[in-house]
């Protein structure tokens, strides 16, 4: 009975013991399979599984390097240089990773560094990291197209400063030094500015020959098509001055009358257009108002002032001006004046320190005053005072007027 019974505990061990054999047999096939399928990493975990069955853990080993090695390549066909090259050195000497990394740093890192700097339009950079690379591939070929896009960059900046510049002069200086070079477009282009600056020139005579015949719509169209041409600026002169010079040249009219405020001293200032242009017409810093009336003061425009006359029209505005001296009254709109240049230098000094410093009309006229008049301080401050009694003019405004009179003494 005994023997049966071994026997059977025997055959039982046997059969398991086969069975396993068996099962471990297939997942090492089928381990195999899925390497040759290219499923590196899912043989991998088989391998392991698999323990010390025969070669199973070097298998693994292997299948797990291999798995790293063709996600380096993928990362490599992706362009993602740097990760890849992170996986082949940690494969060290697995198949070929030694020369990959070699390539990798040696060669195709540096070429795609290259190639970002030719995106960014850094030309000259990419040809020295291109020269670095040799007969690399088509670095060669690039370093030539880096060197073209130079020389388009310069043609076409050499172009823009020639058309901003506008002249005959400059646009012909363009075409003697790229006219033979290739680039018939902007060539083209050079020439029929030329040509429309030439057809031009008898317009531009037109309107300085009879600046009373020409139209506005004339002078707009030749201002606004040729900023660069050799007559621009005394074509744009028939447009603007200042009120002084248009005065002389009886371009204009002008009347001016007091303005009465409290504590600060205004002029109105009506300009009528004699010609058949809209003018802009300057009132610059420091121009003179002077009147007739005994008690009310002469006037100097503080910071410069411009008004808008439609052509054979009339405008009327109200200009900043500062009393040059402490008078009874202040100009009200029955008191006349005529606008004059200023004939004290010193003064005129003064108000362009004032203008260039931006000093509020407290501080210009205490300065005026210093220089027009012998006040003292007492009479600078309270002159004028608020309803009160408190003086207009700030000890600490008196005194930054007094540092900007010292500048000129």
């Amino acid at each position: 009975m005994k023997t049966k019974v071994i026997s059977f505990l025997l055959v039982v061990v046997l059969g398991c013991l086969l069975t396993a054999c068996n099962t471990d047999e297939k997942q090492y096939e089928e381990a195999n399979s899925l390497m040759n399928e290219g499923k590196y990493a899912e043989a991998a975990e088989i391998f392991e599984d698999l323990g010390d069955y025969e070669d199973a853990a070097n298998q693994a080993s292997e299948a797990w390097k291999e798995d790293s090695y063709q996600r380096a390549i993928r990362l490599m066909d992706q362009g993602n240089y740097q990760k890849a090259l992170s996986r082949f050195e940690n494969l060290k000497d697995f198949r070929d990773s030694e020369a990959k990394v070699q390539e990798l740093k040696e060669f195709i890192i540096p070429y795609a560094d290259a190639e970002q700097l030719m995106t960014e339009e850094k030309y000259e950079d990419a040809i020295e990291a291109f020269n670095k690379l040799g007969d690399y591939g088509d670095s060669m070929a690039r370093i030539n197209e880096a060197q073209i896009k130079i020389r388009d960059k310069k043609v076409e900046t050499s172009f823009k400063t020639a058309m901003e510049d506008g002249t005959i002069k400059a646009l012909n200086d363009f075409l003697y030094r790229w006219g033979e070079a290739g680039y018939d477009e902007l060539v083209n282009k050079a020439n029929e500015q030329i040509a429309l600056l030439k057809s031009n020139s008898s317009l531009s005579a037109h309107i300085l020959n009879h600046p009373d015949k020409a139209t506005e719509e004339e002078i707009n169209a030749f201002l606004k098509d040729f900023p660069g041409h050799q007559d621009y600026q005394k074509v744009q002169n028939l447009c603007t001055g200042d009120i002084l010079t248009l005065l002389e040249k009886g371009s204009i009219t002008v009347e001016i009358t007091g303005r009465q405020n409290r504590y600060m001293a205004w002029v109105d200032v009506t300009i009528t257009n004699k010609t058949s242009l809209a003018l802009t017409v300057t009132i610059p810093n420091g121009v003179y108002f002077e009147t007739s009336s005994l008690n009310v003061p002469n006037m100097a425009v503080y910071g410069e002032q411009t008004i808008s006359i439609p052509a054979n029209g009339s405008n009327t505005k109200d200009i900043r001006a500062l009393s040059m001296t402490i008078t009874p009254e202040l100009p009200g709109t029955s008191v006349q004046y005529t606008a004059k240049h200023i004939s004290n230098a010193k003064l005129e000094q003064v108000i362009q320190l004032l203008d260039e410093a931006d000093e509020n009309e407290h501080v210009g006229l205490a300065a005026l005053w210093l220089v027009t008049g012998n006040y003292d301080d007492y009479m600078i401050r309270y002159s004028w005072v608020y309803k009160d009694g408190t003086a207009m003019i700030s000890e600490e405004e008196l005194a930054r007027a007094k540092e900007i009179v010292k500048k000129v003494e």
